[in-house]
């Protein structure tokens, strides 16, 4: 009865922690990386905040989780090449898939269009 009953408990407790774990949770800070156009873009975001630096500059965006899986970045200064955002230009982002220290995200902006990038955490919290 004494097995019986501490199986149990072991059982409703790892059913009970395994519902809370949020897989997004990791990617809401750190930083990350990504290609765009042959290049790597680095990314550090904190909970309000992603940076993004290239080869020819760097971009500084707010950041709003609108669910476990969704934000949206709106750009706050712009250093560097012009790309296809301008001050409080947004890019809204879905991340759709998640592989270990990698996710899919879709993406979609009235100034850059839409499509679907691979990112890589490469760092923990920050």
């Amino acid at each position: 009865m004494k097995h019986i009953i501490t199986l149990l408990f072991l059982s409703v407790s790892t059913l009970l922690f395994s519902q809370n774990e949020n897989p997004y949770e990791k990617f809401k800070t750190g930083t990350f990386t990504y290609l765009a156009g042959g290049e790597v873009v680095t990314i550090k975001r904190t909970k309000n905040k992603h940076i993004e630096t290239y080869k020819g500059g760097k971009v500084v965006m707010d950041v709003e989780w609108t669910s476990d899986s969704t934000f949206v970045l709106t750009a706050k200064n712009i250093g560097g090449e012009k790309g296809c955002l301008s001050k409080g230009d947004w890019i809204k982002i879905k991340i759709v898939k998640i592989e270990g220290e990698k996710y899919t995200a879709k993406y979609y902006s009235e100034y850059c269009g839409n499509g679907e990038t691979v990112f890589t955490k490469v760092e923990g919290k920050l």
